[in-house]
């Protein structure tokens, strides 16, 4: 009985009787090693941690920081929203104790990947990581703050049951500047999904989670890669076939052409099943031909979409758009330029844009006057782009340059 007591105040770790167990903190800017205080809380057999709205470091000054409440939470870690000087960020929890995370030495790779990837990265649409700390039971990462959360608590939030092409656009043109900006930095993210899109009240969207996401010798021939979520791989991904270090970047393409159909359709392209497991998949993709005039789909979008979104769902690898064919597409000129402009119209005023955006009707004699280079765009895009027919219309994509269409 006296050993199972004994037992009791070591797992506890009680202090000064306030159920606050102390850790050693040290952060990676730092040096000092410095002890806080937080409360441990067990559900089930198994424990998680929670920590209670008390004083925690903040990254630079280590001092002074305000927790609130959960705002999220994963397998093997929560994450909370913290203030500093009345400014909010987000803090992710990991927990190391938890058996998920223990039984695999790969969640702790993941998690340093993460912070090694994320950390390096500073641009307008990707969540910023800010600074990480290192414990004994804990890593905790300091993150922008996301306040409306991903893309798939956002539509809840605001009951949007069906996207615009323009509303969609907004969305997608954003995180196509995210990855053209990976793609630069030879950084593969493998894990495109609505989750990972995240957006705060400022109507910034970007990008998050780069746990999966990897940094590409190009100098390496091949790759093989089945990273990511089941109904959002690319072909080549669930075939686990090898890519050429060139074409490695169009799986990230693949997996947003497939968020980019559940937005405008609201269904999957391939007809995903919740459970479906990767060789039933596999076997949907190769015998659904993606349905691009969806009859139950009350949007009515433009040539020059379907064209776009049938560019970057292409399941053929070589024919399909690089991240920087998508940028040169007039479709994605077009929807830059008009988002822009709706969004300083209501000077960003998340409602109003989001009303302004949804009644924005998109046609195709809007995109006569989109200047792109033909000259830049690589011969399977021409083909793509050009004298390309339908079962419904002849897709008529416009340059300034070219007078007569082939």
């Amino acid at each position: 009985m006296k050993e199972k007591n004994e037992q009791n105040n070591n797992e506890n770790n009680i202090n000064n009787n306030n159920n606050k167990s102390q850790i050693t903190l040290k952060s990676n800017n730092s040096n000092q090693n410095k002890n806080y205080y937080f409360s441990k809380k067990y559900i089930d057999s198994d424990y998680e941690y929670d920590i209670p709205p008390t004083k925690i470091p903040q990254v630079n000054s280590l001092t002074n920081t305000n927790i609130k409440s959960n705002i999220g939470k994963g397998g093997f870690s929560i994450v909370k929203l913290a203030y500093y000087n009345n400014t909010p960020f987000a803090l992710k929890v990991i927990d190391l104790l938890n058996k998920k995370f223990k039984n695999s030495n790969k969640n702790v790779d993941l998690i340093k990947n993460e912070i090694k990837i994320n950390s390096s990265l500073n641009h307008p649409n990707i969540v910023r990581l800010y600074n990480f700390f290192e414990m004994d039971e804990f890593y905790i990462l300091k993150l922008e703050y996301m306040n409306y959360g991903d893309l798939k608590n956002f539509i809840k939030k605001f009951s949007i049951s069906k996207f615009s092409e323009t509303f969609c656009g907004y969305i997608i043109t954003n995180i196509i500047d995210a990855l053209v900006y990976l793609r630069k930095q030879s950084i593969l993210h493998r894990d495109i999904k609505s989750e990972n899109i995240m957006i705060n009240d400022k109507f910034e969207i970007k990008l998050g989670d780069f746990s999966l996401s990897k940094k590409i010798d190009e100098n390496n021939k091949t790759f093989t890669s089945r990273s990511g979520t089941i109904p959002y791989l690319a072909p080549e991904c669930v075939k686990k076939k090898e890519i050429s270090s060139k074409n490695i970047f169009k799986t990230d393409v693949f997996s947003l052409g497939v968020v980019m159909y559940y937005l405008l359709f609201n269904t999957h392209p391939f007809g995903y099943k919740n459970n479906m497991k990767i060789t039933e998949y596999s076997k949907k993709i190769n015998e659904t031909e993606v349905n691009f005039y969806n009859e139950n789909n009350n949007n009515i979008l433009s040539n020059n979409c379907i064209n776009f979104l049938k560019s970057i769902l292409e399941k053929k690898l070589k024919n399909r758009f690089s991240i920087f064919d998508c940028v040169k597409h007039p479709w994605f000129l077009k929807i830059k330029e008009i988002t822009k402009n709706i969004c300083k119209k209501f000077n960003y005023n998340i409602e109003k844009c989001i009303q302004e955006m949804q009644n924005y009707e998109i046609k195709d004699n809007l995109f006569e006057n989109v200047s792109t280079n033909v000259s830049d765009v690589h011969d399977e895009v021409k083909k793509i782009y050009l004298g390309k027919k339908t079962k419904r219309n002849k897709i008529k994509i416009f340059f300034c340059e070219q007078e007569n269409e082939s």
